[in-house]
């Protein structure tokens, strides 16, 4: 018996060896086969739509890949074979099913075209009956050819059909040969034009799976298991590699044969766009022709090869564009933000959105703006896009109509108006008329989408609208906005001396007076307050797609939760995995609020150091591990060297801590995938007595930054273009808090760059060395975990209900009893009410109405009965800087614990506090 157990025992372990290898390592061979599936450019590098899935599911799996090269319909029969394990890309048919597994769920689908070339000599675009006789090739072995069979039957289209391998660009000069006259494509492929092709049907669509080889069910269940994981984590990233790799394939561009009718029976489509309306569009005086994004559009699609003409007509308000459209004096009216109910009143459909922004209102400096309130509203006189978003949005505002945006301001800024509304890429244009009236920009949370309107009942011109509005893409746009928001504008003379007269009248000034000096000084003083102005105008811009960022992300998760609350179908993973994400997007949006308060604080003068004995050798072994996985998972080389021997000095860590995490999270950030990062310390002498200098040069291979951008690189709001072109997010306030606090310490930094080739910073600060008997090693408490607050009692001092209710829920599924009063007199009443120890700890907020949490403490701490006023409390507020927490302090407090709260920081502060208590 001893002997069997002792034979299965070994059996198990080297069999269990076997299979956790195999899960780490198992190497899968899959079909490669070119097309905008799998791509491999000059460099080596692979890309496409199945490479991108096939990577997520080996994250999943830990898988590697074998990639076996061939045309698809060769990698079929391999794979009925079993020479190859998966192939990308396949439809479902019963013939197969009995030769191969397919994945429970698809990857995707796939629309059918059949595509002839514009010069064929018999085949004319439009009249599918000239495809009689003609010879289509379509791809091998695939479902296109049963699809193709059953468009040709119902249309009564006699034609052979070829079989071919229709994979690669090559394929298509097929259509110019004497062998084939059309090909049948899916809408994937991106390697025709217009000038030389056109599509002439759709036969179909259908869904395409991975397919498995029927040997390896092994495979297959790990695949399921991935792609079910891919669904719950990712809902839409099949929606996303299909934008990123096909909707603007060159197949999404080509027209159909009715759109190239259209095209053709027209002269020229004719835009009529709201003039003065930068920087969407606007005219130059100087030649008459459009300017903004606009002109760059009409520049984008106008082709003579395609047969596009493209005339673009100002009007002076978008009342008399829409009329104009009406009326049939143009074809399309830009831009639109009509909801869709007034679109179908009016006769006007839109497309989908050109441009997207967000909503900006101005208002008076010393204005609180809350859209809860009824405001009144200054609105551009004759702009149904504007009154209907107002109607939509804020139907309790009074509408106010003015002539004009600068009016409009004017108005407010005599109090005659609240607020006015305008797109955040719009403030680039209205800053100086800002500035000079004393108004400000706030962020309202919503977004502004323009788009183009055309007629109803116009289908095909509309089609040719929305496949149109795809020729410029998002990195096209957004440049073209920013260059156009920044741009100096003026539009008549007039504007010029509105938008220029506190200048002039400082020029009168300054030729009637003889003070020439006080002259100049406060002229260097407008230019600095204007360069501030634009400074702030950029700060808006970036900071409010950076903020609606992680915004979309908790508003969209948090939808999803309350549509399936009761839907038992999504199971718990979904669930918790939709929190995650809302708890990540929720520090990240922490995470640029704090910064932006930081750079305050700094520049108020309130920051100082807390320099304690620490070892300057935990600094980065606290910071490594933070980025080590993250480099990894984006295939960054990331590597860490030191020589340190000092073991103790005097430093303040938690803001050195701060600075090498800026530098480091800027090099994970601009670093691609393949890149290097690396960080390197050394001690070095240093020329103050009694001081030790640590060197920290931080390096990377990166986007690097131009030279003319360098000396701006530690400016307040500062980000080059490059940074935005990469959609790498950042309120433009990390290295001004590096420099800052740099300077602070007595140290300096110095930078070198290049772009395209990368970046190194380099720290130096020095650092008074300390006894080593005063190095205090930082241990967790072990039993922080393990503390119970059974029997534990509260009193908590806080106005604000929500935060209330949050803290109760917290500490109540803790097991602690707590008891709630509004502010802090009803603190001390209840306090005094109760028997001395009734009570373990208080949690005091600051800001309350009747009494203050300062104020309640000193009351507290003056009371006579010596164990009440004792008693612990903690600071539990919003009021999170250095300052604060000194104050906290003073007042009498023993803790001080920041919201958010941090609940295990929560917890901890507790239990130590309790605990001294009792000792």
């Amino acid at each position: 018996m001893a002997i069997t157990l002792a034979m299965f025992l070994l059996i198990f372990v080297n069999t269990s060896k076997v299979f956790a290898s195999s899960e780490k390592n198992q190497k899968v061979r899959i079909g490669w086969y070119d097309s905008p599936f799998n791509h491999i450019d000059s460099l080596g590098r692979r890309s496409g739509y199945g490479y991108d899935y096939q990577r997520r599911i080996a994250s999943y799996t830990g898988w590697t890949y074998e990639y076996v090269d061939g045309s698809w319909s060769h990698l079929i029969e391999m794979l009925e074979r079993g020479e190859i394990d998966i192939l990308s890309d396949v439809t479902p048919t019963p013939e197969r099913e009995k030769k191969m597994f397919f994945s429970k769920l698809p990857m995707g689908k796939e629309d059918y075209y059949i595509v002839v070339s514009k010069h064929h000599p018999t085949i004319k675009v439009g009249q599918i009956k000239t495809l009689n006789g003609a010879k289509i090739a379509v791809n091998a072995n695939s479902t296109n050819v049963p699809l193709l069979e059953q468009w040709l039957k119902e249309n009564n289209i006699e034609a052979t059909i070829i079989e071919k391998s229709l994979m690669s660009e090559d394929d298509i000069s097929l259509l110019e040969s004497e062998n084939v006259d059309a090909l049948v494509l899916i809408d994937a492929y991106g390697f025709l034009d217009n000038e030389r092709f056109a599509m002439i049907a759709h036969i179909g669509n259908s869904q395409y799976h991975f397919a498995i080889n029927r040997k390896r069910n092994d495979l297959k269940r790990e695949l399921d298991n991935a792609i079910d994981q891919i669904s719950s984590h990712s809902p839409f990233f099949a929606n996303q590699l299909h934008e990123k790799y096909f909707l603007r394939s060159d197949m999404a561009f080509l027209f159909s044969c009715e759109e190239e009718e259209w095209i053709n029976s027209h002269d020229t489509i004719i835009i009529g766009y709201r003039d003065n309306y930068m920087p969407f569009c606007g005219t130059d005086n100087d030649t008459g022709k459009p300017v903004g994004l606009l002109s760059d559009f009409v520049n984008k699609i106008t082709s003579p090869a395609d047969g596009i003409r493209v005339k673009a007509v100002p009007y002076p308000s978008a009342l008399d564009a829409h009329a104009a459209l009406a009326d049939g004096e143009i074809d399309i009216a830009f831009p639109s933000s009509i909801a869709p109910y007034t679109g179908e009143v009016e006769g006007f459909c839109l497309s989908d959105p050109f441009v997207t922004s967000g909503e900006i209102a101005i208002v008076r400096n010393d204005f609180v703006f809350n859209s809860n309130q009824p405001l009144r509203v200054a609105v551009n006189a004759n702009n149904p896009d504007y009154l209907a978003a107002v109607a939509e949005r804020y139907s309790h505002w009074k509408v106010v109509e003015f002539e004009d945006s600068y009016t409009c301001m004017r108005n407010i800024s005599k109090g005659r108006a609240d607020v006015m509304l305008v797109s955040n890429y719009r403030l680039g244009v209205l800053a100086n008329d800002m500035d000079r009236l004393g108004l400000k920009a706030v962020a309202t949370g919503h977004t502004i989408s323009l788009a183009f309107a055309v007629c109803q009942g116009n289908p095909l011109l509309y089609s040719i609208v929305c496949r149109l509005s795809r020729f410029m893409t998002e990195n096209e746009i957004h440049n073209a906005m920013s260059y156009y928001s920044n741009e100096a504008y003026t539009d008549s003379f007039a504007n010029f001396i509105r938008t220029n007269s506190y200048g002039l009248l400082l020029m009168m000034f300054g030729i009637i007076c003889i003070f020439a000096v006080l002259l100049w000084h406060t002229r260097r003083e407008h230019i600095r307050a204007d360069n501030a102005s634009k400074a702030k105008s950029r700060f808006l811009f970036n900071i409010s797609h950076d903020i609606r960022t992680p915004m979309n992300a908790i508003i969209g998760y948090t939808e999803l939760l309350l549509n399936n609350v009761e839907n038992h179908k999504i199971d718990q993973n979904r669930k918790k995995n939709y929190l995650n994400k809302i708890f990540t997007s929720s520090k990240m949006l922490l995470g640029l609020i704090n910064n932006v308060l930081e750079m305050s604080s700094i520049e108020s003068g309130k920051v100082t150091l807390d320099e304690k004995p620490h070892d300057p050798r935990k600094l980065m072994s606290h910071i490594v591990p933070l980025y080590d996985g993250m480099m990894r998972k984006k295939g960054i080389n990331f590597s860490y060297t030191s020589e340190i021997h000092t073991k103790t000095v005097y430093c303040d860590m938690i803001k050195l801590s701060e600075i090498f995490l800026n530098l480091v999270s800027n090099a994970y950030k601009y670093t691609p995938s393949g890149g290097n990062v690396k960080i390197h310390t050394a001690e070095v002498e240093c020329s103050k007595s009694g001081y030790t200098c640590f060197r920290t040069t931080v390096s990377d291979t990166g986007l690097g930054m131009s030279p003319e951008y360098l000396p701006k690189l530690f400016d307040e709001f500062s980000r080059e273009n490059t940074s935005t072109e990469s959609r790498i997010s950042g309120t433009g306030l990390g290295m001004s808090i590096v420099k800052r606090l740099v300077d602070m310490m007595g140290g300096t930094i110095v930078v070198t760059s290049q772009l395209g080739k990368g970046t190194t910073f380099v720290v130096t600060i020095p650092h008074r060395v300390a006894p080593d008997d005063l190095l205090t090693d930082d241990v967790d408490d072990e039993n922080a975990d393990s503390i119970s607050f059974r029997g534990v009692r509260l009193l908590m001092a806080e106005d604000n209900e929500l935060n209330a209710e949050i803290a109760i829920e917290i500490l109540r599924a803790q097991g602690i009893e707590i008891d709630r009063v509004a502010n802090g007199q009803s603190c001390v009443e209840r306090l005094c009410e109760k028997e001395a120890g009734y009570y373990d700890l208080i949690l005091m907020d600051i800001q309350m109405p009747v009494m203050n949490g300062y104020e309640a403490t000193r009351t507290i701490r003056s009371l006579n009965d010596k164990d009440k006023a004792d008693i612990p409390i903690v600071a539990m507020t919003a009021n999170a800087f250095e300052e604060d927490k000194k104050q906290a302090f003073q007042s009498g407090m023993n803790a001080h614990v920041a919201k958010p709260i941090d609940v295990p920081t929560l917890l901890k502060t507790i239990g130590d506090l309790i605990a001294l208590r009792k000792k």
